[in-house]
């Protein structure tokens, strides 16, 4: 094997130059064990415990939630979407109105992670022209002028192991 360390991280990082940075931090290890003569050790080493990184185009980084507090969920997160449509399916098929309901807009969402993931979500519900029999997702039709929009405030909750969200309080009043 090639005595010069240089030329030895450099062949390491053109081999693995597509995969993610728990490489180039043993890379560093490499260099440092070419002094102690246990190159050959470390190499070994080297590539049963990191041949199952991922390339970095697998790897989508995500936001973790903070545990016990309270966080602020990104406007273009899933699980708001999730949410949101949770809402919207329940409050229609409670609502004894003929006509569906809309959610026009998220004022708050934030979670929490208990024993379980909670959610607290305030949105604003409007209601639109369509009746229940036409389909919601093309509805475009604005309510009439004595309907009245709500604003609603949820608390979700999901616990494990199987994480389906479910309601547990709901309160609303008008806008």
């Amino acid at each position: 094997m090639n005595s010069n360390p240089q030329l030895v991280v450099m062949k390491y990082q053109s081999l693995l130059s597509r995969h993610t940075i728990c490489f180039q931090t043993v890379i560093s290890e490499i260099h440092i064990h070419f002094y102690k003569k246990k190159l050959r050790r470390t190499c070994i080493f080297f590539l049963v415990s990191f041949s199952y990184c991922a390339p970095e185009e697998l790897i989508i980084p995500e936001v973790a939630i903070r545990v016990g507090g309270w966080s602020t969920m990104s406007p273009k997160s899933k699980k708001l979407f999730r949410m949101v449509k949770l809402i919207q399916d329940t409050y229609n098929e409670n609502s004894d109105s003929l006509y569906w309901s809309k959610i026009t807009k998220v004022e708050r969402a934030s979670t929490q992670v208990t024993n379980g993931i909670d959610y607290q979500l305030s949105v604003v519900i409007e209601p639109t022209g369509c009746l229940k029999e036409e389909d919601l997702r093309t509805c475009k039709t604005p309510g009439f002028d004595d309907m009245q929009a709500q604003r609603c405030h949820y608390f979700i909750k999901e616990e494990p192991p199987k994480f389906i969200p479910y309601i547990l309080a709901v309160s609303c009043e008008l806008k």
